[in-house]
């Protein structure tokens, strides 16, 4: 209960940790999976969720009493319930005219109301009560959870303005499987048009604030629109590292795209700017001075670590040429998104 009540809450570092403290290996089959659900959904492997789907057999055992069989049944239907709400994160199309989030709704309403459920009974005095405390605590819980849903998912971010929608939706079903959740800072600043062509910004964010989440949104955003995105690291070393994770981030394999972080292949003729092309300032301030006409379609510059545009201990090297980066690339590509 802690973790989704620190999901609820929007602290996903909290519910991250509570949640895996969840015991996922004690129980009975539907018990554990309806713990695994539980636990992958507010560290957010919601595709991890999707792929158990259908895994479990709900037939309650003949040995099993009738308030033992009961209670298998609701950890069943919570469990179903966690898997809709999952494939709806992910944006996956419903089967029928139900969609995923009313579906897991449903069920989630179910277990509630039959949890504390009343009733008169011919040939008894009185009225009947069956109270199953813990399913009805956990399905309020889940129902908060998907009331709340909507506005994280980041499926649900609307696309830019003049870009390819559908390119958009596929990138963000893919980033989904690993970080299918928007936290609050996010959606001020999508909310603020961050992700839109024609948005300049500073990002300032704290370690593990998600600058990575905002800065790719951006960067799909570009990309989806046919532009290019020039992205500056201070070092070699680094260029190569971020080239890796951009890659992974847009692999060429599911979107036709590629990183790189050869720059000085535009010497060869013919040779042109990759979709992301990552390098120092020093390297493209070179190339904005001896092939400028190469960054015409480049829509977005990351200055990665931009305050070294700010200098320290009176070495102004690096600081001016990144100063003279950022004025030269502004000159050449004046539309272009920093």
């Amino acid at each position: 209960a802690s973790a989704l009540l620190f999901f609820i809450a929007e602290q996903y570092a909290d519910a991250y940790e509570a949640g895996g403290l969840i015991d996922v290996g004690t129980g009975s089959m539907e018990v554990r999976r309806l713990a695994a659900h539980v636990r992958d959904l507010v560290r957010g492997r919601v595709q991890a969720i999707a792929s158990r789907r259908s895994q479990s057999d709900a037939n309650s055992s003949p040995e099993l009493n009738f308030e033992q069989q009961a209670f298998h049944q609701f950890a069943s239907t919570l469990a179903d319930g966690i898997e809709f709400l999952a494939l709806d994160v992910l944006s996956e199309p419903p089967s029928g005219d139900v969609s995923h989030f009313r579906q897991a709704g449903i069920r989630f309403q179910q277990v509630l109301e039959l949890s504390g459920h009343s009733n008169e009974w011919e040939g008894l005095d009185g009225v009947l009560r069956t109270s199953y405390p813990g399913p009805a605590h956990l399905a309020s819980l889940l129902l908060a959870v998907t009331n709340g849903m909507d506005k994280v998912c980041l499926t649900k971010v609307p696309p830019p303005k003049g870009s390819d929608e559908n390119l958009w939706k596929r990138w963000l079903r893919f980033r989904a499987q690993d970080n299918p959740y928007v936290w609050h800072n996010h959606r001020e600043a999508i909310a603020r048009g961050f992700h839109q062509v024609g948005t300049n910004s500073v990002l300032v964010l704290p370690t593990g604030a998600g600058k990575t989440t905002v800065s790719t949104l951006k960067i799909a955003g570009t990309l989806a629109s046919g532009k290019k995105v020039v992205f500056l690291v201070p070092t070699h070393a680094l260029a190569e590292q971020v080239t890796g994770d951009l890659q992974g981030l847009f692999p060429s394999d599911r979107f036709g795209m590629k990183v790189s972080a050869e720059f000085d292949s535009l010497l060869v003729e013919g040779n042109s700017l990759q979709d992301i092309e990552v390098m120092t300032p020093e390297g493209c301030l070179a190339m904005l001075s001896y092939l400028p006409e190469s960054f015409s379609d480049v829509g977005l510059l990351v200055f990665d670590e931009c305050h070294l545009l700010s200098p320290e201990n009176d070495r102004i090297g690096r600081a001016l040429d990144g100063m003279l980066c950022l004025l030269a690339f502004c000159d050449k590509v004046p539309d272009a998104d920093l």
